[in-house]
Parts: C-alpha cells; structure tokens; sequence
C-alpha cells in the first residue's frame, strides 16, 4: 500500500512538472508569456500616444521609455503580490511564501531605480 501511494505521488508529479509546465511556469515565474506581450504592447502604445518628446535629446526619451518600463513592472509586480494565497493550510505554503519574498525584493529593486530614474 505504501509502494502504491509512493508510485501514485511519483506518478502525479512527473505528470505535473512535465505535462503542466505552462500552469507551473504562471504560478511560479514572475512573468508570463501573455504579460510579456501586453507589457511591449502596452509600451509601444504609451510611447506612441505620448506627447512632448524631445526628439533632439535621445538621453531624456531613453529615460522616459525606461520610466514606463519601470512603471509597468511596478504595476504587474503589484498586482501579482495582491493575487499572492496565503492560506493556514496551504500545502504549498513554503514555496508560497518564497514567491511572495522574491515579488517583495524585485518590488523594492524596481522602486529604488524609479527613484534614481526620477533624480536624473
């Protein structure tokens, strides 16, 4: 009975980790394809309706564009922490809770260099 059960955990997470690789990739990874796409999309749309660039100086449009960047990561990194499950009886808790810390680093990371961007 045990062998069963250790055969059925095995089982299920080769199916998980190798049938399931996208579902795993979302909850775990920071990015997904989908907000990559919307994020250059998102970009090239904020960069295109904006008015008032200086064409003459490459230096401010380069840190304009890098500002938007840095907002829109902001944005997602926000809004991913707010998804965030925290649960008493999470079986993932651990894990959980790693992913939460890395959003918090890349969050403080991304405010400290929206700041220094604000300065220049």
């Amino acid at each position: 009975q045990q062998q069963q059960q250790q055969q059925q955990q095995q089982q299920h997470e080769q199916q998980f980790t190798s049938g399931n690789k996208n579902a795993l990739r979302s909850h775990y990874s920071t990015i997904s394809p989908v907000v990559e796409r919307f994020k250059s999309t998102d970009i090239e749309r904020l960069m295109s309706q904006s008015i008032g660039y200086d064409e003459t100086s490459p230096v401010s449009t380069a840190l304009e564009k890098r500002y938007r960047e840095l907002q829109l990561q902001k944005r997602y990194l926000e809004t991913c922490l707010s998804k965030v499950p925290l649960h008493k009886f999470d079986k993932n808790r651990i894990s959980t809770l790693k992913w939460k810390e890395d959003l918090e680093a890349q969050l403080d990371r991304i405010d400290a260099e929206l700041g220094s961007v604000r300065l220049s």
